[in-house]
């Protein structure tokens, strides 16, 4: 039987501190920043903090994204040596 999951109220939701890095632009245009940012440290934190609704439409979005970049690699559009790295926010949340 699945487990219920227990959310918190809003003000009891953890969260963390974390550094998030962000460029645009490539070469000479290219412009970096890290900038700090509080995120949810569970699911049940995240559903507290930003409300049910929205994460389940980011989980959606980000679902779709995931998919499609399957089906890109299915129809060979990667290109060599363009894998992604882990990104360390997720890391630093034990993900």
């Amino acid at each position: 039987m699945a487990e219920t999951l227990h959310v918190p109220d809003k003000h009891q939701a953890r969260l963390k501190e974390v550094d998030i890095p962000v460029s645009t632009g490539k070469g000479d245009d290219k412009k970096e920043t890290v900038f700090k940012e509080k995120l949810p440290m569970s699911l049940a934190d995240a559903i507290a903090f930003e409300g049910e609704k929205e994460v389940f439409k980011r989980y959606l979005n980000s679902l779709v994204i995931y998919l499609q970049g399957k089906q890109r690699v299915a129809l060979g559009e990667k290109k060599s040596g363009t894998g992604r790295r882990r990104a360390p926010y997720m890391e630093s949340l034990g993900l």
